[in-house]
C-alpha cells in the first residue's frame, strides 16, 4: 500500500471544547462520509480499515511547525562527563549545571519540525551535545541560526530571564487550557442536586495562538478532491462538543502534499506515532519510549440523541510514543465492544514515522 502525506492546516476562530486527536478527527472524517456518500458508502469504507488497507490514516492535531518530542535515547552521566572534559570545564559544579539541563529535557512535550527529523535519525545524546555547544536552544531544542555563545550562560543564571531576554517561544505559549466549573441544573426542583446525577461539573476549553496542522497520509487510490471536501464539510459544522454554539469554529488555511516535510523515504528500524494508537499482535518487537492516555469516548452523529452516549474505556499510546518494528507496515487496529451497537468502532491506526533506535 502505497500513501501520500497532505498537511491540513487550520486557522482555529474560536475556543475548542473537544481536543484534537486522531480517533475524534477521524470520526469526524467519517460523519462527513456517511452524510455525503451515505450509509453504504461509509460501510465499504469501514470494512477497508478492519482490513488493514486505511484509505486514510490521520495525526493528532498538533501546532503548526511542531511535532511531539520523540522518546528515544538519555543522556548519561558519563556522556556529561565527556563532553565537558572536551570543553576542558570538567567540575563538579559544572557537572551539576550541565545535568540540569537533562531535567529541562524531561518537560519538552513538544519540538520543532527541524528538531523532530533530526531525532528520528539521531540520538538523543546529540542534541544534548548541540546545546551544550551552545547550537541549540536549551529550552527548546531549536537550532540557533548561529552560535549562541551567551545561552547557557544566561539559562544557567535563570531560565526565565533567558527565555524572556532572547524571546523565546515555546509551544505551551500557544496553546491556552482552562477550566470551567459550572452547575447542572434540575429544571424540576430548580436547584442543583447530587443525588440524581446532576451538580457541578468541570469542562475545559482550548484557545490556540496559532495555526494547526493535521497530517493525513492518503492511500494513492483515494480521490483527494473528494477526501477534501469533507474537511469542507467539518469546517461548516464546526469540531466538537459545543460546535452549534460556536466552538469548534475554524477555517482551512491549506490542504496540500507535504512529501517535504518529512524524510519518508527515511526507514530506520523503529517507528514513532503521530496519533492516539491501539496497537495489534505483531506490530513491535520492543517498546522504545511510551507515554498512556486511558480515554472514554463517546458517540456522535446520530447516535448522540441515544440514552447513553459513553465508549467503554480503553488504554492507548499517544504521540510521540516510539517502538522498535518494520515502518514500513501499517500498524494498529479498529478496537470493537465499547459500545452495544456492534457497528461503533474506535479507531487506533496510527500516522508513523521511521526512527532509528540504536541497538547498544
Amino acid at each position: 500500500m502505497a500513501y501520500n502525506i497532505y498537511e491540513w492546516k487550520i486557522n482555529p476562530k474560536s475556543s475548542f471544547m473537544t481536543k484534537l486527536q486522531s480517533d475524534t478527527i477521524w470520526g469526524h472524517i467519517i460523519w462527513a462520509i456517511r452524510y455525503l456518500e451515505g450509509e453504504e458508502y461509509l460501510e465499504n469504507i469501514l470494512e477497508q480499515f478492519e482490513d488493514n488497507n486505511s484509505p486514510f490514516i490521520v495525526s493528532n492535531g498538533f501546532i503548526s511547525g511542531y511535532l511531539p518530542f520523540i522518546k528515544k535515547g538519555i543522556v548519561s552521566t558519563r556522556g556529561i562527563k565527556s563532553i565537558l572534559s572536551k570543553k576542558n570545564n570538567l567540575t563538579k559544579q559544572n557537572i551539576k549545571l550541565y545535568t540540569r539541563l537533562v531535567d529541562e529535557f524531561n518537560k519538552i512535550e513538544f519540538i520543532d519540525t527541524e528538531t523532530f527529523n533530526t531525532l528520528r535519525k539521531d540520538e538523543l545524546m546529540s542534541l544534548y551535545s548541540d546545546v551544550a555547544n551552545s547550537k541549540r536552544c536549551p529550552i527548546t531544542l531549536r537550532k540557533f541560526e548561529f552560535e549562541h555563545k551567551q545561552a547557557l550562560h544566561l539559562y544557567f543564571k535563570s531560565p526565565e530571564e533567558y527565555k524572556r531576554e532572547d524571546n523565546v517561544t515555546t509551544y505551551n505559549d500557544l496553546v491556552k487550557t482552562q477550566s470551567l466549573t459550572k452547575n447542572k441544573i434540575n429544571r424540576l426542583t430548580n436547584s442543583s442536586e447530587q443525588d440524581d446525577g446532576s451538580g457541578v461539573f468541570t469542562v475545559y476549553e482550548t484557545f490556540y495562538k496559532s495555526s494547526i496542522s493535521i497530517y493525513i497520509k492518503l492511500r494513492d487510490d483515494v480521490d483527494v478532491e473528494k477526501f477534501n471536501t469533507y474537511l469542507k464539510y467539518i469546517q461548516q459544522n464546526g469540531f466538537g462538543k459545543k460546535a452549534s454554539s460556536g466552538k469548534g469554529y475554524f477555517e482551512t488555511v491549506s490542504f496540500e502534499k507535504r512529501e517535504d516535510l518529512f524524510d519518508s523515504q527515511y526507514e530506520g528500524n523503529g517507528y514513532v506515532v503521530l496519533s492516539n494508537y491501539i496497537p495489534k499482535q505483531g506490530d513491535y518487537s520492543d517498546v522504545v519510549g511510551v507515554s498512556l492516555l486511558t480515554k472514554r469516548g463517546k458517540v456522535s452523529g446520530i447516535y448522540s440523541q441515544n440514552e447513553n452516549i459513553f465508549k467503554k474505556p480503553f488504554v492507548c499510546f499517544t504521540p510521540g510514543s516510539v517502538f522498535k518494528g518494520n515502518p514500513n507496515l501499517n500498524k494498529g487496529k479498529m478496537l470493537k465492544g465499547l459500545y452495544y451497537d456492534e457497528k461503533i468502532v474506535q479507531y487506533g491506526i496510527p500516522f508513523i514515522l521511521g526512527v532509528d533506535i540504536n541497538d547498544k
